[in-house]
Parts: structure tokens; C-alpha cells; sequence
């Protein structure tokens, strides 16, 4: 204790006033000394009304807590704790065995200014200050923080200062002197005590389960269940585990009343359900530091509220070290490391698959439809060549160098169509001599004895057209009866014959397009 004393701030002396309080600063800032020094018996009066209304403010009820706070309840670290307007009683710290009863002095910012004289090795008193911040979570909860740095050799977040005079008061400044945040899951939970069951919540999803529980490493044959109450968790020890130096509870039955996450771990709040706690060796409140990975689950707790440097995996006397396997990974809510990768595979193949599908498909068809126009294509080109063939027949059908080698053909072929008919006729002769065509003929009859001769003489007209288009109006014709004619010369003649007329050759020419049109699309397809 005495080296808690000299933690604590020096004595102030009697006289002592803080200018920093609110009537002080309304009371003296802005007055110029030469201003005192000229009205010195006005400024006397003036600095007496303004230290008897600080005084009031403070002592009839400038000060009062919420509300909703008036009652009894159960609080973390400060045991069960009653609210009045302007007090609270039988509130415990660590700076003194015995509870003891804080008055609101001030507030400021919304942080209320409590303050209890505590003797401390029975003979010098302390005031111990608590500033506290409430934040409202139901009407029967709060969460509740203390603005201070820890104070040495306590581990409290406290301020106390040694008592030399009964109107000095710390200032907001030396009261709430917190240099860094309060870490996360560290704050105090108060919850109303005729309305506990009310505050329940559901437990993370990291303990809902059935877990097999290892203590500090050695400990096993335990098991945690989160699954058969979602408010609940229940402890089942072995026998050589349930000491309440491990487990801090004799039933081990808790229930969640505050989770908050922090990165990937969560802090959690439990009530203890034991019907009494001694707050020594059992206690009313647990905070829990849980992460999870896999199956694996890591859990530290700790009487009272978690330690600012608490983890996971890491917390300070009398705290306990946890590992715990869940065996009912695969229903857990959330997605098991081996489910995700599925999720994901099946997510990106079957859009894939679905897609693969339909290009083979539009291929598949481009593919067939192209087959279909080249086989059309091909069938109306054959159909062109056969026309052109046959438009080409007459120039392959006679393949004589010269018009002379023709006509001589072509009497060798009548001589023996005579020949034949001569036969068929038993003697009588019956000529038909066609030169070329059947536009000219000349039809006579021989009996052995006398010549009886018919000439039909064609017209005028066509003898002319013979002689202009006739290929073989230059040959002689056996009886002699004709004359020359004035026909084209041999080049001439072999042209004409050889070149067809202009209504042949367009309709050729118009062929050879056709033909050559099917043959750019079958290249295009």
C-alpha cells in the first residue's frame, strides 16, 4: 500500500482553487488584474458568490446520472453495484478490499466525475476518482468505459490522490487522463439485475458447435457445447480439469451478453449462471478472446474483462489457454475451407461449359449450312457444264481441218446411204441428194432404158441466202447441172462454220458467267 501511495499525486494545499473547473472558468477568466487591484473589495465578493455556487452545483444535484441507471446491477469488474441519482454504492476497486460509495462531483464532455475517500494503511485518506462514459446499448444494458490510464500496482483504471484539504477536486484533465484508446473488448458491461435474462444474445458462430476442449495444453477430455442453446454455452470437464482455477465457474453454464470483433478474432462477454460467486476463485463475468481456422478453434479467457494485451493464443495470470477441434466443421453456417474452392469451381465452369456449348453449336451449323450452299453450288455448276457441252457440240461433232475434207466426208457418207437403199429398193433407184440441209434439193429418177429427170428448183430468195451462208456452195456437184457460185472464200467459209451465229455465242457467253459466278462462291465457302 505504500507503494500505492506514492503512485498517486502529491497533496494540494488548502487554499488551493482549479481554475479549470466550470464556475471557475466563468468566474475568472477575461478579469484583468488591474481591474481586481482597482475594485479590490467588488472582486472579493464576486470571487465568494462564484465559489459558493461551485460549491452548490456540486452538492444539490448538478450532477445526476441517467435514469435509466437508478437501480441495482450487475456489473464486471465492481461487483453488484446501486444506482441512485447522484451515487453509487457498494462499488468495489481494487485500490480497497471493502466497497465503497462514489459520488457524482461533475460532469464533463458526458463523462461523468465520480469520487470516494478511501483510507488507505488506516491513516491517510484518498480520493479515488473514476471518470465513466455509458454508452446506452438496451435500456438494461450499458456498456460502460473508464477514462483513465491504468494505474500502477492496481491494474485498474483509476486516479487517487492523497487528502489534504475537503474542496479540492482533480480537473477533467487530471481525472480523465487517458493518453491512448481503451482497446477493443476491454470495456466494462453493466446489466440491470431484475432483467439479466433479457440481455441474452446469440453466441458466435465460431463456438456453435460440439468442440473437444484442451486446457493450458495439458488438460483434455473436455468439451464445449455451443449447439443445443444458441444463448448457451456449456462446459463438460474431466474430473482432473474441473478445478475452479481452470473453469472459474462450478456448473459451467455461461451465457453470451456482449460480442464484438476485432479483425479476425471476436471478444465475448459471458454471464456466469452459477447461482453465487465469490469473485475469487468463481466469477460472475468471463470475457473470452476467440479465432477460428479451419476446425481449429483458439480461445484465452479471463475473469472479469479481457486484458488489453489478451489474444487468442496469449493471456496473462489467471487467465486460461484453450484449444478446442470442432467436429461438426461440415454444418457449420458459413462455408468450410474445402466448399468455397468447390463453390468457386462450380461457378466459373458451368458459365464456361454453358458457353463452349454454344459456339460449338453456331460452328456446328456454319459448318452444315456451308456444306448445303456447296453442294447446291456444285449440282448448278454440273447442270451449266452440261449445257455447255451441249452448246459446244456442233464445233466437236465435225473435227475436219478444211472445208474440202468435209465435203469429201460427206460424199463418201451419201454414197453409202444410196448404196443401202439401193438394196431396199430391188433395183429401182430412189436418190436423195441433201447438200449440207434440206433447204435444197434435187430429186431424179433412172430406168435403165430411159431417163425421166424432175428438177425441183428452189426459190430465188434461198439460192441467194445458199450462196451467201452455205459453207459448201464452192463444191461441184456430180451431174454438172450447176454453176459456180460466188461464195465466200475458204477462210471465209471455214469462219462462219467454225464460229457460231451471235445468238449461240450469247447464250454460250452467258453460260460461261454463270459457271464462273457458282465457282467464286464455292471458293467463298
Amino acid at each position: 500500500m505504500h507503494e500505492f501511495s506514492e503512485s498517486f499525486s502529491e497533496s494540494r494545499r488548502d487554499d488551493e482553487i482549479k481554475l479549470s473547473l466550470p464556475v471557475a472558468k466563468g468566474g475568472f477568466h477575461g478579469i484583468r488584474q488591474g481591474e481586481m487591484r482597482k475594485y479590490p473589495i467588488g472582486f472579493s465578493l464576486l470571487s465568494i458568490v462564484c465559489f459558493l455556487m461551485h460549491t452548490l452545483q456540486r452538492t444539490d444535484g448538478a450532477c445526476e446520472f441517467p435514469l435509466d441507471l437508478r437501480g441495482d446491477w450487475y456489473t464486471t469488474s465492481n461487483g453488484v453495484v446501486t444506482f441512485s441519482n447522484q451515487s453509487i454504492s457498494n462499488f468495489k476497486s481494487l485500490t480497497h478490499p471493502s466497497a465503497h460509495t462514489y459520488t457524482c462531483e461533475y460532469i464533463d464532455n458526458d463523462r461523468y466525475i465520480t469520487r470516494a475517500r478511501v483510507p488507505i494503511l488506516s491513516t491517510t485518506n484518498y480520493d479515488i476518482y473514476f471518470c465513466m462514459s455509458f454508452t446506452r446499448i438496451t435500456g438494461t444494458k450499458y456498456l460502460v468505459q473508464y477514462n483513465s490510464d491504468i494505474a500502477d500496482f492496481v491494474n485498474e483504471r483509476v486516479v487517487g490522490t492523497s487528502v489534504q484539504s475537503t474542496t479540492s477536486l482533480l480537473s477533467p484533465a487530471e481525472a480523465c487522463n487517458l493518453t491512448s484508446a481503451v482497446p477493443t473488448g476491454t470495456q466494462e458491461i453493466f446489466l440491470k439485475k431484475d432483467n439479466v435474462s433479457s440481455n441474452f444474445i446469440s453466441c458466435p458462430d465460431s463456438v456453435s458447435s460440439t468442440l473437444d476442449m484442451t486446457l493450458n495444453s495439458d488438460c483434455h477430455g473436455n468439451v464445449l457445447n455451443g449447439m443445443s442453446f444458441p444463448t448457451y454455452l456449456t462446459h463438460t470437464y474431466n474430473s482432473s480439469c474441473a478445478t475452479t482455477g481452470n473453469t472459474f465457474t462450478t456448473g459451467g453454464n455461461v451465457s453470451c451478453v456482449y460480442s464484438v470483433a476485432s479483425g479476425s478474432t471476436t471478444h465475448l462477454t459471458v454471464f456466469n449462471l452459477d447461482t453465487s460467486t465469490d469473485e475469487t476463485s468463481t466469477y460472475r463475468f468471463l470475457c473470452y478472446v476467440i479465432s477460428k481456422s479451419g476446425t481449429q478453434v483458439y480461445v484465452t479467457y479471463h475473469p472479469k474483462v479481457c486484458q488489453n494485451n489478451q489474444t487468442s493464443t496469449y493471456v496473462t495470470s489467471p487467465g486460461v489457454i484453450v484449444s478446442l477441434i470442432d467436429r461438426h466443421n461440415d454444418v457449420d453456417v458459413s462455408p468450410s475451407d474445402e466448399e468455397v474452392p468447390v463453390a468457386i469451381i462450380v461457378g466459373v465452369l458451368v458459365p464456361i461449359v454453358l458457353l463452349c456449348g454454344i459456339v460449338l453449336f453456331i460452328l456446328y451449323w456454319k459448318i452444315k449450312h456451308r456444306q448445303r450452299i456447296s453442294h447446291e453450288l456444285e449440282l448448278a455448276a454440273r447442270r451449266n457444264w452440261r449445257r455447255l457441252a451441249q452448246n459446244f457440240a456442233i464445233s466437236t461433232k465435225h473435227e475436219l481441218p478444211t472445208v474440202e475434207e468435209y465435203a469429201n466426208h460427206s460424199k463418201r457418207v451419201r454414197k453409202k446411204k444410196k448404196k443401202k437403199k439401193d438394196r431396199k429398193l430391188n433395183g429401182e433407184t430412189f436418190s436423195v441428194h441433201s447438200q449440207t440441209d434440206s433447204r435444197r434439193r434435187s430429186v431424179w429418177f433412172d430406168e435403165f432404158n430411159n431417163t425421166i429427170e424432175e428438177i425441183q428448183e428452189p426459190p430465188i430468195w434461198q439460192t441467194q441466202w445458199e450462196t451467201f451462208n452455205d459453207p459448201l456452195s464452192k463444191q461441184m456437184y456430180e451431174d454438172d447441172r450447176r454453176s459456180l457460185s460466188t461464195a465466200r472464200s475458204v477462210a471465209s467459209v471455214r469462219k462462219i462454220w467454225i464460229n457460231p451465229e451471235s445468238t449461240e455465242k450469247a447464250e454460250v457467253e452467258s453460260t460461261w458467267d454463270k459457271v464462273a459466278k457458282f465457282f467464286a462462291s464455292l471458293r467463298k465457302h
